[in-house]
Order: structure tokens, then sequence, then C-alpha cells
């Protein structure tokens, strides 16, 4: 479990830092809508993917846990943009807190 958290953190910082490049060569070039072309976009797939995975893993692991000791669970949402997604807090009915 804390290998994937250690491995979900990693591919993270590597991701966000791709994506600064690419936000840079952005700003520098202009908006493009083949934005998919850049090479530092390119290279925030692999990162960002993994860390997803080990999110999600992470987030597996930590629900027998957290249902044992009444601690909070988190779940995936995918982002609508379909770059990144999110974790947010739910309860034990998968809803977000107080809903």
């Amino acid at each position: 479990m804390l290998q994937d958290l250690t491995t979900a953190w990693q591919a993270s910082g590597q991701a966000d830092q791709d994506f600064a490049k690419w936000t840079q060569d952005e700003v520098s070039r202009g908006c493009s809508t083949n934005y998919q072309s850049d090479a530092n976009y390119q290279a925030t797939t692999v990162p960002d993917d993994q860390a997803t995975k080990y999110k999600k893993a992470f987030t597996e692991l930590w629900a027998a846990i957290a249902n044992g000791y009444g601690l909070p669970l988190y779940q995936y949402k995918p982002d609508m943009t379909e770059l990144a997604g999110i974790f947010v807090r739910v309860d034990r009915y998968g809803r977000p807190p107080g809903a």
C-alpha cells in the first residue's frame, strides 16, 4: 500500500512538471488545437496514467482499513477535461459527505 502511494506521488510530480513545460510551450507559441503533437504534452501521458493507476490501487487498499476504523474514504472521479482525474472524499456509500 505504501509503495502504491509513493509511486503515485512520484509519478504525479513528474506529470505536473511535464504539464508545466507543456503550458510554457502553449504560452510561448500560442494556444494550439493540435496540442497532442507537443513533445512536452506527450511526455505527460505515461506518468499521469501511472499516477492514476497507483492512486486507484491505494484507495482500494485504503478502503478496507478506513472501513474498519471509521476513517474517510476516497474515490476516483475523472475530470471533465480528460487530462486528469481527482480523488474525492466519500462516505461508505460512495457519496460526498453531507450529500
